[in-house]
């Protein structure tokens, strides 16, 4: 198990490093022809794509015109998101997590009220910005695919309500829904923008949830971010995560600094440090830390997406010293 395990990660980190060296080996200032992906005559896997694209908005457009009448030049629509995970690192087994997420648009409804299905901590996950350590699963069984897990992070479906704070120049979304099967929730989340000065902005995301078996969960995030110019951005980010069930309440946090390349051809690079921890008594301790780095490009379509991580990290918790792990995502748009 170790020998294949090592070879998995020597695999990924094969992968990232030549990533790397094709993404670095031409910026945009020095490549004569932007990159673009392979034009290919239409796949039956397009064609299959297209037919459930067309299902799922010929759903949506039914369930809009049941609240009123249709607007010929603002069509309903879904944006689906099927996502992949496979995860290796030194000290837990190789896991694979299919992941789902969808939302559906009901302009009819003054684009105030939308629909959403699937795994709601996609809806946090920023790969590029900050690392997606947190949201492994702790595995102690064999199998590959924890399928319970699996059925109960995508079992979820919420209705949302939009544009509260618009005059306040907020960004605030409002669901009602149910996650894991049976944990009825409530929840509140609230982001604002603030240009500070030509390339430098500020950004903040507030989310407050409370569901009848999970209970208190709430998450701050605020990133302060340089764009040195159109292709680079400097990151820094900071979260904080409370949770209170069965009146236990524990506090953590994190911060990850990364420089993020954006390269022709929806191309994404980006490294840099991380480190999280939990907060005690008011003091902030730091249980792990250490680089990350990530890569992410179109393949064969220009809806599908493979993206690597690899991260260097200890636990000190888990008495596990630093490690390498890494994480293959692939991603499809529909």
């Amino acid at each position: 198990m170790y020998l294949k395990a090592s070879l998995s990660l020597t695999i990924l980190i094969g992968l990232t490093l030549s990533f790397i060296n094709n993404a670095t080996a031409k910026t945009d200032h020095q490549s004569d022809q932007p990159y673009q992906l392979q034009q290919q005559e239409q796949h039956w896997v397009d064609k299959k794509r297209k037919g459930l694209q067309n299902s799922l908005n010929g759903w949506a457009t039914k369930i809009d015109d049941y609240f009123g009448e249709i607007d010929p030049n603002d069509p309903a629509s879904v944006n689906l998101r099927v996502i992949v995970d496979t995860r290796w690192n030194k000290y837990d087994n190789i896991t694979i997590e299919p992941r789902v997420r969808a939302n559906l648009h009901l302009p009819v409804l003054e684009n105030r009220l939308s629909l959403i299905i699937g795994d709601d901590s996609l809806d946090e996950e920023t790969l590029l910005t900050e690392d997606t350590s947190r949201n492994s699963p702790q595995v102690e069984e064999v199998n590959i695919i924890n399928e319970k897990q699996a059925r109960d992070d995508n079992a979820s479906i919420a209705v949302r309500w939009t544009e509260f704070g618009e005059k306040l120049g907020l960004q605030t979304d409002v669901d009602l829904g149910i996650r894991s099967v049976d944990d009825v929730f409530f929840r509140v989340d609230i982001d604002k923008d603030i240009q500070l000065a030509d390339k430098l902005a500020l950004s903040s995301d507030n989310l407050y949830r409370y569901g009848t078996k999970s209970e208190h969960y709430a998450r701050g995030d605020i990133q302060l971010a340089y764009n040195a110019n159109d292709s680079r951005t400097i990151s820094n980010r900071t979260h904080v995560i409370y949770t209170n069930k069965d009146n236990e309440e524990n506090i953590s946090w994190g911060n990850s600094t990364r420089q993020i390349q954006t390269l022709d051809g929806n191309r994404q690079f980006s490294y840099g440090l991380t480190a999280r921890g939990d907060i005690e008594g008011g003091s902030a301790n730091v249980n792990s830390y250490g680089p990350v780095i990530s890569y992410r490009q179109p393949i064969w379509h220009d809806w599908l997406f493979a993206q690597t991580e690899v991260t260097y990290y200890n636990d000190k918790a888990k008495n596990r010293n630093h490690h390498p792990a890494g994480l293959v995502r692939l991603e499809a748009l529909f």
